[in-house]
């Protein structure tokens, strides 16, 4: 770990040219931003050019002050990313707390290395974990290119890659240094997988424990990158996309049925997880590491591939054609339903028949069970469509069930609260 720890190495970043400036005795308010690298020297600064990447502390870290109770994230973002945090109405906010006592305990497991377990019996709809992330940086910051054709090394666009990622490489390297002794401690801690790509180990814990795709702060700068001649895949909406690593969150093991729900919460800073149904005392805590929508084989792929990992899930275990045709068609099944009950009249009366409801309802049950069946009720989805479900039964009368359907979709009540503010 020295390697990336010493302290000549990180006082040093480098310019886009590639000669080194020091930035400790930078006498400028930040580093030049025509470097497009900026170490943040005003907490109270907002607004920087698109194009930068700022260094930073959220909540900022402010001299005379005592540190913030939950914890400081150094950052690397865009441009525009501050002032999309700094501005929502509901920050600065602390990081939520579970009720009653911690709800899960970090412990070893039989194949897995370390694991979440459930301390106590979790109930539906509780908060099971918020954390701020230690580290936070833009996904195509990381050392591996996800936009690079199989030609890469003969095209120029690898050659500007390898040298734009030996600088990130330093910029990441100067946000560990920034972490208090404890998150660093943490932070080093972290497993480092045998199947990361080569790189530094700094690289490799955040390989093998980021939390990809953290969507959460809107339009931002454009990707540059991903528009690089010799992309072979879409980019994805990268400007808005970033990577956490965790003290804890990261040491939760991967499930194609998980049992926890992931929300990112701005103003707070905070990943949250939520258990849409009951977790016994003593269960694993997992969450999922690759798209849940795609089929056995494409899960089992991307966890190798990244993780060197085969699950062995009950879903992986039990996998046949008819649950990959669930799991690739249930989004838009869903969706389907929704459109098909909300643009008829039947939706618009005060009251349905029996006969019309159970239209509706027959593929809407089918899909639930075949969800719970495949262990996908810590989706989105499936939450939607228990809130779906219980509409129709109180158009049909039937309060008693419909009431059953919203007790049900109340476990999703915390993922979904706010979600409308992002």
């Amino acid at each position: 770990m020295s390697q990336f720890l010493s302290s000549q190495f990180l006082r040093r970043i480098y310019k886009s040219n590639g000669d080194p400036i020091d930035i400790t005795d930078h006498n400028e308010e930040d580093v030049d931003l025509e470097d497009h690298f900026v170490v943040e020297k005003d907490p109270m600064r907002i607004n920087y050019p698109s194009d930068a990447r700022v260094l930073m502390s959220i909540p900022p870290r402010i001299d005379g002050q005592p540190p913030d109770p939950d914890g400081h994230a150094e950052c690397i973002l865009y441009g525009m990313a501050k002032s999309k945090i700094v501005n929502h109405p509901e920050y600065p906010k602390a990081v939520p707390k579970p009720v009653g006592s911690r709800p899960y305990d970090v412990k070893q497991t039989r194949d897995m290395g370390l694991g979440l377990f459930a301390a106590r019996d979790i109930l539906p709809g509780e908060l099971v974990i918020a954390e701020r992330p230690l580290l936070l940086v833009p996904i195509l910051l990381t050392k591996k290119n996800p936009f690079s054709s199989p030609d890469a090394p003969t095209e120029l666009a690898h050659r500007w890659l390898t040298q734009a990622f030996a600088r990130h490489e330093m910029e990441l390297e100067l946000a560990v240094r920034r972490m208090s002794s404890m998150a660093r401690e943490a932070f080093l801690s972290l497993y480092i997988s045998d199947h990361r790509p080569t790189g530094s180990d700094l690289s490799g814990i955040i390989e093998t424990n980021a939390i990809r795709r953290l969507q959460f702060f809107g339009d931002l700068n454009p990707g540059h990158m991903a528009a690089l001649p010799g992309a072979t895949e879409p980019a994805p909406d990268q400007d808005h996309n970033y990577l956490g690593v965790f003290n804890f969150i990261s040491r939760m093991n991967h499930s194609c049925s998980p049992n926890v729900i992931p929300k990112f919460d701005t103003p707070s800073l905070s990943l949250q997880f939520f258990a849409p149904e009951k977790i016994k005392s003593g269960e694993q805590i997992f969450r999922h590491y690759s798209d849940l929508s795609q089929p056995y084989n494409i899960r089992q792929a991307a966890l190798s591939q990244r993780f060197g990992i085969w699950c062995s899930c009950p879903a992986c275990t039990n996998a046949t054609p008819a649950s990959d045709k669930l799991r690739i068609t249930h989004e838009q099944r869903f969706q389907d339903y929704f459109r098909d009950w909300h643009s008829s009249r039947t939706s618009r009366q005060p009251s349905v028949s029996q006969a019309e409801g159970m239209r509706h309802l027959n593929p809407m049950l089918r899909l639930r069970q075949q969800l719970a069946e495949e262990g996908l009720t810590a989706t989105p989805t499936y939450g939607m469509l228990c809130a779906l479900i219980a509409t129709v039964y109180e158009k049909m009368g039937m309060k008693k069930t419909a009431d059953k359907y919203m007790e049900i979709f109340e476990g999703y009540a915390g993922y979904f609260e706010g979600l409308s503010d992002l």
